[in-house]
């Protein structure tokens, strides 16, 4: 995250103290948990400290020691316009709306595992049928070569599944999701 935004990412010490740092943004699940003189230092610094946690990682007491250059995830999204260096409010925006979207597309992608499931299974169900026909017609079959089957079947289904399933997945308004259940007779 911190590349997108042209920044480094600083890691803390062994002894859990930052390194030099000119601002920081934190996006950790939980409290921000970093050496005691570090708080002394952010506050002395003049530094923005940007929290995109939600509940906010950054403690309370910090929060208000830092006053009007504590922008929390909150703020950015429905606060005043607070103007961050360089340009970096619209990089942050963007890079939440981004996750945001990839997000929206994940939950939205769940509602059709149910189609791709199904499509799933029709598939295999086939596939072990033409597997069983071919074992009929083929009864000397070496286990070797009946290996090498269904290897070749297993790859062969995948390969034709994975243009639909992927498309499935980023269907956005469940135009596809609806053709598939059609489309495959599910």
């Amino acid at each position: 995250m911190a590349q997108n935004i042209g920044g480094k990412a600083v890691e803390a010490s062994s002894d859990g103290s930052l390194g030099p740092f000119v601002g920081a943004i934190v996006a950790v699940s939980g409290a921000w948990a970093f050496h005691p003189q570090d708080a002394a230092r952010l506050v002395e610094s003049g530094a923005i400290v940007v929290d995109l946690s939600s509940p906010p990682a950054v403690s309370n007491t910090l929060q208000a020691q830092l006053g009007e250059r504590f922008v929390s995830i909150d703020d950015l999204a429905w606060g005043p316009q607070v103007e961050l260096a360089d340009g970096l409010r619209g990089r942050l925006e963007k890079l939440v709306a981004e996750s945001g979207g990839e997000y929206c597309r994940w939950l939205r992608a769940r509602d059709f595992l149910p189609a791709i499931q199904a499509m799933t299974d029709a598939a295999e169900a086939r596939r072990l049928s033409e597997l069983a026909w071919l074992s009929r017609r083929l009864p000397h079959m070496s286990e070797h070569d009946r290996a090498l089957v269904e290897q070749m079947s297993h790859r062969l289904v995948g390969g034709i599944l994975h243009a639909p399933k992927s498309a499935l997945r980023l269907d956005e308004n469940g135009e596809l999701g609806r053709a598939a259940w059609e489309l495959f007779d599910l």
